[in-house]
């Protein structure tokens, strides 16, 4: 099925290749690509709570005049 999405090819070392096979599976998830995907949305989400927090906690310490 072609796609008109974004692609591009990456490579792993063998540790981070087995653990993407092993989220796949543990996930029911179809394809490799497919699990590295969600692996990346959820690494992003992670970080981007992880800032916004840090820009919350920032204006919190912040002393107003």
């Amino acid at each position: 099925m072609a796609t008109n999405k974004p692609r591009f090819s990456v490579m792993f070392t063998n540790d981070t290749y087995k653990k993407i096979k092993k989220y796949q599976k543990e996930n029911g998830i179809s394809t490799q690509s497919k699990a590295v995907a969600r692996l990346v949305e959820i690494a992003i989400n992670e970080i981007e709570s992880k800032v916004n927090n840090e820009l919350l906690n920032a204006e919190e310490v912040t002393p107003r005049d």
